[in-house]
């Protein structure tokens, strides 16, 4: 899936231009209309990016984008609430986007951010604000979904408006409950384990200086890289591919490299992830649902420790997951694949 390009900077531009100038009475050959515009311009920038709800909101929305592409049960995606809209009927509010599934279903999402971090915490909603959403779907005879990502939890859940609890003038959700009800295998989301430790090994070329020396450092050249899970090495390509995937972006830890030292030369060093603690007799550890872990990469590539640095990355949209075959058999990654479906009670 890739982004179609709009030459924003060309179509973008006018088209905001158009309609400041239906509000303002702005004339496209006026100097003055266009210093008005640009100083307006400048202006709505400086606001709007000191504004942490509009600044998180917005890359929130970016972050569903990216996660539902990266799962690759979409064929289309469309931000919906982009443009002018002209409606006979009252009350209609558009919802962030439009999804068209590879079955064929089309359905409309409304993309929400909870940033509080207990997991009974009510989610909430103005019944006249889902109503108006609701609304629209209606006049394209679509349903429309509510998805949520709990920041404190790094989790995504989407839930149909009819999961929602009345309260009075408002509706709600917690997170435990959404977890309950939580449809994200439509759009491609798995629970996926395997046997840990994952390791990668980078080995020092044996032919070259090596010899580590009394101050602990060493200066090598690198033979070869090799993947290992649970002891085996890794040989296929698609399988080294995912276990890199699953060390840089899954639940597990990463530990401090290891190095393995002989006779004062450096043979390798090795990066191991695992669980912090494993389940007895189990034989396989969870690393993660796998728009976790989409999610992960995005904010590695939009935000630093203490501030969001994009919206959005510059990179395809489909770019950040990796997709596993329906018929994956491992031959030295094994994986347990788990389809999540929503609760029936």
């Amino acid at each position: 899936m890739k982004r179609i390009h709009r030459d924003p900077e060309k179509f973008e531009v006018i088209s905001l231009f158009e309609a400041m100038s239906r509000k303002r009475g702005l004339k496209i050959g006026d100097e003055g209309s266009q210093a008005a515009f640009i100083e307006e311009l400048s202006r709505s920038f400086g606001s709007g990016k000191s504004n942490p709800i509009l600044i998180h909101g917005r890359r929130v929305e970016g972050m569903f984008e990216y996660v539902a592409a990266s799962m690759g049960k979409c064929v289309l995606i469309k931000r919906e609430d982009a443009g002018d809209v002209c409606s006979a009927i009252q009350g209609v509010l558009p919802p962030d986007f439009r999804f068209v599934l590879e079955s064929g279903e089309e359905i409309f999402v409304e993309v929400k951010n909870c940033h509080k971090k207990d997991p009974n915490h009510p989610f909430r909603l103005k019944d006249t604000y889902l109503e108006s959403l609701e609304a629209y779907c209606r006049i394209f005879k679509r349903e429309l979904w509510i998805a949520v990502f709990w920041s404190q939890w790094k989790r995504w859940t989407l839930v149909s408006p009819r999961d929602l609890r009345r309260n009075g003038a408002s509706l709600s959700i917690s997170m435990l409950e959404a977890m309950r009800q939580n449809q994200m295998a439509m759009l491609g989301d798995l629970m996926i384990g395997t046997t840990p430790p994952l390791v990668f090994r980078v080995i020092a070329d044996s032919s070259k200086p090596r010899s580590v020396d009394d101050s602990g450092e060493v200066a090598f050249t690198i033979g070869k890289i090799e993947l290992y899970c649970n002891g085996r090495a890794i040989e296929n390509q698609l399988e080294q591919r995912l276990a890199f995937y699953f060390m840089l972006h899954s639940d597990w830890g990463g530990e401090n490299p290891r190095a393995e030292v002989i006779n004062g030369d450096l043979v390798y060093f090795d990066y191991v992830a695992q669980p912090s603690e494993q389940t007895p007799g189990q034989g396989f550890e969870i690393l993660g649902c796998l728009s976790d872990m989409i999610s992960r990469h995005y904010n590695d590539l939009t935000a630093s420790d203490c501030d969001v640095v994009q919206l959005s990355p510059g990179v395809e949209p489909d770019s950040l997951g990796v997709l596993i075959p329906s018929d994956y058999k491992g031959k030295d990654l094994p994986l347990w694949i788990f389809h999540l479906r929503p609760s029936a009670a």
